[in-house]
């Protein structure tokens, strides 16, 4: 199917439904899509960073800690919930939906970036963080690998382990090299990222109304293979597209940090062969690479049985 067809498709799909749904008005929180915590106080969250996240934690908060950093921008952690089998292992599994993501607080366009990302990330490391001797691992998958690296390469002494499970790229050079090659159905597929620029899409007119964004980048989504609570346009738009277009480097720093890291890949993933995953890996100076047999981009729920053994063996020098 064109990018054409799937956009007015889901274009007369949403007006039926909404035409449907006359009572409802889709610009109210719980009538498209789920409500942020903002709007729901029985939602568990934290609050750092000025801004208000959604966010869950399993096992004994003494233990050493693993911020489980999910996919997108603009995806949530529903997809890599498995990682919370890591618990049992004597961790502590952190996982909160990024700023703008999941169910998280929204954003206005244009008021995402970086810098408050990765600010979001220390607040959520502190909150949590018992002491300074307490062990801190990230765990990330996809764009979660590159925030953990990025947020590595900034502050190379405050992270004991990095566990980066098929990152697109830590530059903009091989995030677009990863684009050219990605398939429909990877969360940095040509699909999903050629439709967040489509203004017959997404209209002028509704820039500032976030219930029905989210939803219409949950209805492209459901072609996917990543289960969510909620999907966040502002954000994919500000870090995805924008960050890309900016151009971004987040290799600058990390021969500072010399601590081992495991590097995660799939053998299903043709947009992701043996050379890019050395070439993105080989930034880091102690890499420990691994590919992950029979899965694809989403191993860490498409194939955890897999995946865990690897991200096991790596813990378990934690311990």
């Amino acid at each position: 199917m064109t990018l054409s067809k799937i956009i007015l498709s889901l274009s007369l799909f949403i007006c039926c439904a909404v035409s449907a749904c006359t009572t409802l008005n889709p610009s109210e929180g719980g009538n498209l899509v789920p409500k942020t915590v903002d709007q729901d106080a029985t939602l568990p969250s934290i609050k750092v960073n000025g801004t208000h996240l959604h966010a869950e934690t399993f096992g004994n908060p003494n233990n050493p800690i693993i911020i489980a950093l999910h996919g997108g921008p603009g995806g949530d952690y529903r997809y890599i919930l498995n990682a919370k089998a890591l618990a049992n292992d004597g961790f502590f599994v952190v996982f909160y939906d990024q700023r703008g993501c999941g169910l998280s607080k929204r954003y206005p366009r244009k008021s995402i970036d970086l810098d408050n990302t990765l600010g979001d990330l220390k607040g959520v490391i502190n909150f949590y963080r018992k002491s300074p001797s307490q062990t801190v691992i990230l765990l990330g998958h996809s764009w979660g690998g590159m925030l953990a690296t990025a947020y590595v390469n900034q502050y190379p002494s405050e992270i004991d382990g990095v566990i980066a499970m098929e990152p697109g790229g830590f530059t903009d050079v091989q995030v677009n090299a990863y684009f050219r090659g990605a398939t429909p159905r990877s969360p940095f597929g040509e699909i999903t990222s050629d439709v967040l620029s489509q203004e017959q899409f997404f209209t002028a007119s509704e820039s500032s109304n976030h219930e029905l964004l989210d939803y219409k980048v949950a209805l492209i989504q459901q072609m996917g293979e990543f289960p969510h609570f909620r999907m966040g346009y502002m954000a994919a738009q500000d870090l995805l597209v924008d960050g890309t277009k900016a151009g971004f480097d987040f290799t600058t720093n990390l021969q500072q940090y010399k601590r081992k890291i495991l590097f995660i890949y799939s053998d299903g993933n043709v947009a992701y062969p043996t050379e890019h995953a050395r070439s993105v890996s080989s930034a880091y100076p102690n890499v420990l690479l691994r590919q992950i047999p029979n899965s694809v981009h989403s191993m860490i729920l498409q194939n955890w049985e897999a995946t865990y053994p690897e991200v096991r063996s790596y813990l378990s020098t934690f311990k």
